[in-house]
C-alpha cells in the first residue's frame, strides 16, 4: 500500500502575503471605475459609460466641456456636489445607470441647460431584456424640482410607478408631476396596467 505524501502547508506569511495580494487587486480594479481628476483633465470626448462612480472633481472639470455631449450611462451613484457641478454643462447629459437621486441632486440638474437629461431607459431596455432602465425611485419632492427643468427629461414614467421589482408598487405622483411638466413618456406594453394606476 503506498503511503500518502504529507500535505504541505503554506506559511503563513505566504497566505498572508496571497490575501493582501487579492485585497490590492479588487481595490486597483474598484479603482479604475472611479472617473477621477486626472481622468477628466485628459477628456477630449467620447464615451465614459465604463466609469461607476465620479470625483466631485472631476464633474466640475467635465462640466466645461463644450463639445459633443456627456455620456456618464455607466455611473450607479451621483454625489450632491457632482450633480451641482454636472448641472452646469451645455451639453445633453446621459446617465441613465442611476436608479435613483436625492432631492439636492434633483434640485442642481433641473437647472441644466443643455437640452436633454437622459435618466433612462435605454433603447430596448426592460424587465427581462437587460440594459439600463433609469430611475426607478423617486420623491415627489425631487419630480416637483425635476419638473422646472427647461429642456426634456428622458425617464421612463411607468417605471417610477411599478418597476421590475415591485410589480404592483409605488406611489404615481412622482410620474404624474413630471408627465404634467411634459417630461417622460409611457411605455406602451411593458406587460405592466400603467392605467390602473395613472
Amino acid at each position: 500500500m503506498a503511503k500518502k505524501k504529507p500535505v504541505k502547508k503554506k506559511p503563513a506569511a505566504k497566505k498572508k502575503a496571497a490575501k493582501k495580494k487579492v485585497g490590492k487587486k479588487k481595490a486597483a480594479k474598484k479603482k479604475a471605475n472611479v472617473l477621477t481628476k486626472e481622468i477628466a483633465e485628459k477628456y477630449a470626448g467620447g464615451n465614459l459609460e465604463s466609469f461607476t462612480t465620479i470625483e466631485d472633481e472631476a464633474a466640475e472639470i467635465l462640466s466645461k466641456h463644450n463639445e459633443g455631449w456627456l455620456y456618464l450611462a455607466g455611473l450607479t451613484e451621483l454625489s450632491d456636489a457632482a450633480a451641482e457641478s454636472l448641472s452646469k454643462t451645455k451639453l445633453e447629459l446621459v446617465l441613465t445607470g442611476l436608479t435613483t437621486i436625492s432631492d439636492a441632486a434633483a434640485e442642481s440638474l433641473s437647472r441644466h441647460k443643455g437640452g436633454e437629461l437622459s435618466l433612462g431607459p435605454e433603447p430596448n431596455s426592460g424587465p427581462g431584456k437587460g440594459g439600463r432602465q433609469g430611475i426607478t425611485e423617486l420623491s415627489d419632492a425631487a419630480a416637483e424640482r425635476l419638473s422646472k427643468h427647461e429642456g426634456y427629461i428622458n425617464i421612463n414614467l411607468g417605471y417610477l410607478i411599478v418597476n421590475p421589482w415591485t410589480p404592483h408598487g409605488a406611489s404615481s405622483s412622482a410620474a404624474r408631476i413630471l408627465e404634467a411638466a411634459g417630461h417622460g413618456e409611457w411605455p406602451a406594453d411593458e406587460g405592466f396596467y400603467y392605467e390602473d394606476v395613472r
